[in-house]
């Protein structure tokens, strides 16, 4: 991504844009659900991946690139400190928390189309206007053109 001149900022890094099929993210249980604030949940992932036995492909850098939509940290997001310290226990951790651990309770589905992209930021709505349209998606899980879809 632009943020880091399109180079890797460490060789594990795995922030940004990614992509698993449905069942590469059940194999590797979803997402953690025991990080709180910013940072190492990505990192989590990568693990995950890793653990699994699957690889991780990166396209070339000029398919690759994007730049990052230009954003504040989340409110409440602060970087935590003891997220780091949970990447020791991925292997350990990764069975029991993620997907089949996660609790929720479905309050509302709302369909609709949507007719423009929005930013929420402090309680207000702005729209953004894509310079390239998305594309439709051909495959699942193919990269088309550096886009995922």
């Amino acid at each position: 991504m632009d943020k880091f001149n399109f180079l890797l900022p460490y060789i594990t890094f795995f922030g940004g844009v990614h992509s698993l099929s449905k069942e590469q993210f059940l194999r590797i249980n979803g997402f953690p659900n025991t990080y709180w604030g910013w940072g190492a949940e990505d990192d989590d992932i990568y693990n995950r991946i890793l653990f699994r036995g699957m690889k991780i492909s990166r396209p070339n850098l000029i398919i690759g690139r994007y730049k990052m939509i230009k954003h504040l940290r989340d409110l409440h997001n602060e970087p935590n400190q003891r997220n780091p310290g949970k990447l020791h226990n991925t292997q350990w951790q990764m069975e029991k928390d993620g997907i089949n651990s996660l609790h929720y309770t479905v309050k509302e589905i709302v369909k609709n189309k949507i007719t423009k992209y929005t930013h929420k930021h402090k309680g207000s709505q702005t729209p953004i206007r894509p310079r390239i349209p998305p594309a439709k998606p051909q495959h699942p899980h193919k990269v088309i053109r550096g886009r995922c879809t």
